[in-house]
């Protein structure tokens, strides 16, 4: 799926290129806009997800989407019950 997303977003990518250079865009502005559409079209819906979203099936889906993460595979441990956390007075500083 993701790699569906990929391919769909590339393929935008390269149309919006393509438009610019065909009315004479200086390349600069053409790198700059495509690779800001990118990291929009990227990063803006997981930044969405963690910072400003109050449904929680919506997180908890996209904690299980990046469970390879390390801090959300720790939070998908914890929330199965695998993970102890335990208070030892002998690891304290």
């Amino acid at each position: 799926m993701k790699s569906l997303r990929l391919l769909i977003l590339f393929l935008i990518g390269m149309g919006v290129t393509a438009f610019l250079m065909s009315i004479d865009t200086p390349r600069w502005l053409v790198f700059a806009i495509v690779i800001t559409f990118y990291l929009t079209a990227m990063v803006l819906p997981g930044i969405y997800v963690t910072y400003f979203s109050n449904s929680l099936r919506q997180i908890e889906r996209y904690i299980y989407r990046n469970r390879h993460k390390v801090i959300l595979h720790f939070l998908t441990r914890l929330d199965m019950g695998t993970t102890r956390m335990s208070k030892d007075p002998s690891n304290e500083y």
